[in-house]
Order: structure tokens, then sequence, then C-alpha cells
């Protein structure tokens, strides 16, 4: 007989481990297509607006001649579709071994990369907005008087009567506002016309209003700068932004008998850029984590 007391220890290295199923990669929802102009069409041609300049009018006595004015029109901006692609592939050794459902979990993921690609694409445009400019970077920490001050500045600009105006913020630029202990900071809401989606994506940083601004809160907006960092959020009206969509994003299966494999095909062709870029004023402030203090 031997004596003794029995450990797991003995066993550990022989056991089966408890095997939770895989999570997939932390990613903000898609926020930002709803705040700017969506337009698609068929083909890669580019996309080109032009504007008429302004006229003007001047006093003339009763007799005088009226000198005429010209009515011309120059390029505002154009878009040029861009292809964008991803694969993944899969084994049918692997989808046969593994315990996760790796197709269903792939072809999300792609979903989601492409959704945050575009988010990423068009949060790039914030910092190309003419409209002016509040604040200088990393030496301004953002205050509500710099959003009353660009929304000033917006609705100088002659943006067209009844548009939403919309204030895109990364979380470490909207932290401070939230925070602050005035009126302003207190009344923030839900902007109703985003309450459906709220159900969905239950996150309060996500789209509140003030003041008749609604405030989307993204991390899709880069911090650049390094040990100084800063983040070029904007306020503008959907005129100032566009996407044009050429083909939406899809995934095609592809069986590779040879290989024994399936392949995940997606792609998606689009391009995004200022359309108005008057109608947009850059909010570039400091970037820093918030510490609490």
């Amino acid at each position: 007989m031997t004596t003794g007391t029995t450990y797991f220890s003995a066993i550990s290295a022989i056991v089966n481990d408890i095997i939770e199923d895989s999570l997939a990669v932390a990613r903000a929802a898609n926020v930002l297509m709803d705040t700017i102009t969506n337009m698609s069409a068929v083909g890669m041609l580019t996309r080109k607006v032009h504007e008429y300049n302004a006229l003007t009018f001047s006093e003339v006595g009763e007799e005088d001649d009226t000198a005429p004015q010209k009515f011309e029109k120059d390029e505002l901006a154009e878009l040029t579709p861009k292809i964008y692609r991803s694969s993944v592939e899969l084994t049918d050794a692997r989808l046969a071994t593994d315990w996760d459902s790796e197709l269903a979990n792939a072809s999300s993921e792609l979903g989601a990369a492409a959704a945050k690609h575009v988010d990423v694409a068009i949060a790039g445009n914030y910092g190309s907005l003419t409209g002016g400019t509040i604040g200088s970077g990393n030496g301004s920490t953002i205050t509500w008087r710099y959003v009353t001050a660009a929304q000033a500045i917006l609705i100088n600009q002659n943006v067209p009567a009844g548009s939403p105006i919309f204030c895109a913020l990364h979380p470490f630029q909207w932290e401070p506002l939230i925070s602050a202990v005035t009126p302003a900071g207190a009344s923030v809401a839900v902007a109703p016309q985003f309450q459906d989606r709220m159900v969905n994506i239950p996150n309060y940083f996500t789209v509140p209003r003030y003041q008749g601004i609604i405030f989307v809160i993204t991390n899709s907006i880069s911090i650049t700068g390094g040990a100084s960092p800063a983040a070029a959020g904007g306020m503008y009206v959907p005129q100032a932004i566009a996407v044009d969509t050429r083909k939406t994003f899809d995934i095609r299966p592809e069986r590779d008998e040879s290989r024994e494999l399936t392949e995940l095909n997606s792609s998606m062709w689009y391009d995004t850029g200022v359309w108005r870029s008057a109608f947009g004023v850059t909010l570039s402030t400091d970037a820093s984590t918030p510490d609490g203090t």
C-alpha cells in the first residue's frame, strides 16, 4: 500500500483545459456614415462637384446702365472610388477540428473590419474642413466655449437651414466636456433620432445632444503627436463630407478543392472626402488619456 496525499498537480499536464468560445476583436460600432452625405453609382468614374461664384447687387443711378457680372463655376471637390479587399483561407482540417464556428466568426470579423475601415476613413476628413479651426492640438483642452465658437462659425458659413449639426469627437476629447460642472455638461441627452440605435448599442458615449448639436463620440478619430497627444474632431453638417459607394461590402465564399480549403473573399469599392469643406469646422484639441484628476 502506497501512503500519501493525492494532488491535482499529478494530473494537471494530462487533463483537458476548459475552453471557452473565442472572442472577437473589440471594435466600436460604425456611427459616422449616418452623419454625412451618402452617394452611390455604378462603375469607377470620378465624381465631381462644382460651385458657382456669388453674385452681388450695387447701387446705381436711375439712368445708369447695369454692368453684367460673370456667372461661372469652379470645381469644388471630387471623389475617386478605390478598391479595398480582404481575404481569409480556412482549411477543411481546421474547420473540422476547431471548437468555434470558424466560417461564421471569420465572416463577422470581415464585416466588422470593413465598417471600422470606413469610419476611420470618414474621420480622417475632419482635419480638412475649411470653415475654420478651433484649438491648436495638444496645447488646447476642449471647453464648451470651443463648442459654441465652432457652432457660431459654422452657422456663419450659411449652412442650409434645418440641416442637423454633428460634432464628432474622440472619447478623450469628449471626457473633459461631459465631466465639466456646468449647465452645458449637465444638460446633455441622447438625440431622439438615434434612440433606436442606442437600444442596440448601449453606450452613452455614442450620440448625445446639446443645444441642437448632435455629438458623435468615436475612437475612429486618430490620436497623433506621441507624447503630446492630440486629435482632430469636427463640427459639420452632412453636406461637408461625402462617401461615394460603388460596390457595397460583400463576402464571396469560394472552394479550392485541390487544397481542401474555403476562401472568404471580401471587398468594397468607395471613396470618402470633403464635399463642401466650408460647411465644417475642425476641433483640434488635447487627447491625453483621462486620469480622473
